[in-house]
């Protein structure tokens, strides 16, 4: 898992030079995802230990050990790096994310397979309008906040709330989440939930006290 594709030496997390060492010492076929990770390939069984062992001396937390909400979540460079952002993403979205984790493990939800998406402006090269949630920037601090979407990328979202401060997005999604644990159907997805439910129905559920 690589946040935000950013391969990068940050604190105690040195996927740079994890990478490189697993790279230099067991040789295998390096693959970059769609979602912005890395796969390395072509592992014989026997050194698996080794690599797992390299990982944790680099800080390379272990996929399974990453909440889902963190994991499914992506994020386009925007500022400073591009010139066409009017809000800030790759930098925002760590911090905002783990808010979110931390709510959904909360709420009992922590094991949902929930996609975030946010991008620093409506160009949307991290993809916001094909996630079950996506975030595009509208302004510095303020995103578009976009539902409806699903998992698998096969639905766009759509504007469910337009202009939202980045710190009160969390209390807003909050009683969506409420409502989803609570009335889904068997195996539904979040997305697919508040499509059904529709933003109409939502929002009048929203506003009534959790």
């Amino acid at each position: 898992y690589i946040e935000n594709g950013r391969i990068a030496d940050v604190g105690d997390v040195r996927s740079r030079s994890g990478l490189r060492a697993i790279v230099e010492e067991i040789r295998p076929e390096v693959r970059l995802t769609a979602q912005q990770n890395v796969i390395l390939a072509g592992i014989k069984p026997a050194q698996k230990a080794r690599v797992d062992q390299l990982l944790a001396e680099y800080g390379i937390a272990a996929l399974e050990s990453i909440p889902r909400a963190i994991r499914y979540s992506m994020a386009c460079p925007a500022i400073p790096t591009c010139g066409l952002a009017v809000a800030e993403a790759e930098r925002a979205l760590p911090s905002l994310i783990r808010q979110i984790a931390s709510m959904l493990e909360e709420l009992g939800l922590g094991h949902e397979r929930i996609s975030f998406r946010m991008s620093g402006c409506p160009n949307g090269c991290s993809r916001p309008y094909l996630g079950d949630v996506g975030f595009v920037g509208t302004t510095l601090g303020k995103y578009d906040v976009m539902l409806a979407g699903d998992f698998d990328g096969t639905r766009l979202n759509r504007v469910y709330a337009p202009n939202v401060p980045i710190g009160v997005i969390p209390s807003l999604l909050r009683p969506m989440f409420v409502d989803f644990g609570a009335n889904r159907a068997p195996g539904e997805g979040f997305g697919d939930w508040v499509e059904r439910v529709g933003f109409e129905a939502l929002r009048e559920r929203s506003e009534q006290p959790a």
